[in-house]
């Protein structure tokens, strides 16, 4: 039997890539007679958050504690993250790495031992925001010249040497897995992923379908707080006209106590900090939220429209996908700018409070009209439509039948898990 080792960051939106389908591979796994340990890493200056090792509690997966771990790719620390990690791996002699797609520095720590790893929750490219947009984050195992990074933004792939990037002298057995159907990566022939990249769905079997009979507006761990004001605000006077049945998860971060109770007070309206986004998303209209992949996931999977807010990464590729796909609309809006941010770190916290709000925007009437859109029938067709597509490529199962082969072979797994087919 084979030691395998997951690796993410302990929020619960990186925990739960595919609906708890990242961790519960892991359990698969244990249930296939394997080991499995699990290892969180975390951001500079943010606390670790209790939701991941709550989600590992509750399926069964134990969970390693090694302390702050730094392994973000643009992570001033990740490089002393990485050293530890790789000393972890040679002392519990681990035979496979699976690694959330944010984790970068695990899967530099995995090629220098040489032990074959994998990544879960992307297309299998690596995407970093900065200020001039986008730019591709280097893997290990791909070369450095032909996709050179942006010289103003730092990442691992500029603090490690040459021979980690040398597809010809060092490249680990890699495999690359997401929990979104196909259509969600691919845009016909102009994208096609990569012959290790297996989208594995979400179900093996439908689930039952439900109609929607309420809006779910969800903030998260990471909605930018005054966004998160200015959309609120926004949408309580349409919510008090409609009388739309609404439920609102505000997140550990929470929302102002004024502003809570003023939501609380519309009829129809269900305020709490916390549920399962299966639970949350079964039956809604549409689920207004940042875009970010458990977001997005849980609403496809569920059939319900998307209203994104996106402000980073992820969440704008996300929200473009979703509009692409006509099962949701994208709202434009800006955070405030780093340099308003230090500026305003100075000034006492209300004053400090007053800048941010001020200079963050937000699209109130597209808002509202993006709201009237994802409850229109044509919609909530097509976001059946794409629910059915979520029952191809095996599920879970297929993840772990892929990560035993991946194991064992210790090649580029190119094929799909037996009995399922992502292609």
């Amino acid at each position: 039997m084979a030691h395998f080792c997951f690796v993410s960051f302990g929020y619960a939106g990186h925990t739960d890539y595919g609906g708890m389908s990242y961790v519960r591979t892991a359990r698969e796994l244990i249930a296939r007679g394997h080991t499995a340990r699990w290892v969180f890493c975390r951001r500079p200056n943010l606390p670790a958050y209790p939701q991941g090792p709550e989600l590992l509690r509750q399926h069964g997966v134990p969970l390693d504690d090694l302390g702050p771990l730094h392994l973000g790719q643009d992570d001033p620390l990740a490089p002393e993250g990485v050293r530890r990690l790789t000393s972890y791996i040679k002392r519990e002699s681990f035979d496979c790495m699976v690694v959330g797609r944010a984790s970068v520095g695990a899967m530099f720590a995995a090629h220098a031992v040489g032990v074959p790893w994998a990544t879960v929750g992307g297309d299998g490219r690596q995407w970093a925001a900065t200020k001039r947009g986008t730019a591709l984050v280097l893997l290990p195992g791909t070369r450095r010249r032909p996709a050179p990074m942006l010289r103003d933004h730092p990442t691992l792939s500029q603090q490690y040497p040459d021979e980690l990037f040398d597809s010809d002298r060092a490249a680990s057995p890699f495999l690359n897995m997401s929990f979104f159907p196909r259509a969600f990566w691919e845009r016909g022939s102009e994208t096609r992923l990569a012959a290790h990249t297996h989208c594995l769905g979400a179900h093996t079997t439908a689930p039952a379908h439900e109609d929607g009979t309420r809006l779910v507006i969800t903030l998260g761990n990471s909605f930018y707080p005054p966004l998160a004001h200015r959309m609120l605000h926004s949408l309580l006077p349409v919510l008090a006209e409609r009388e739309l049945p609404t439920l609102v998860l505000t997140g550990t971060g929470g929302i102002a106590a004024a502003l809570r109770r003023q939501i609380a007070q519309l009829p129809g309206v269900e305020v709490r900090e916390w549920m399962p986004y299966d639970e949350a998303f079964r039956g809604a209209l549409a689920a207004v939220g940042h875009g970010g992949t458990s977001h997005v996931w849980h609403s496809l999977g569920a059939g319900c429209p998307v209203l994104a807010i996106p402000h980073h990464s992820d969440q704008l590729f996300n929200a473009m996908q979703v509009a692409r796909l006509g099962v949701g609309c994208q709202v434009n809006a800006r955070i405030t700018s780093a340099r308003v941010r230090r500026l305003a770190a100075h000034l006492p916290g209300s004053l400090r409070s007053s800048v941010t709000y001020a200079s963050s925007r937000l699209d109130r009437r597209g808002l509202i009209d993006s709201l009237s859109r994802v409850m229109t029938p044509q919609m909530q067709s097509a976001g059946r439509a794409l629910q059915r597509a979520f029952c191809s490529g095996g599920g879970v199962q297929a993840a772990a039948s892929l990560l035993e082969r991946l194991q064992a072979e210790r090649q580029p797994m190119t094929s799909c898990a037996p009995g399922s087919c992502c292609c």
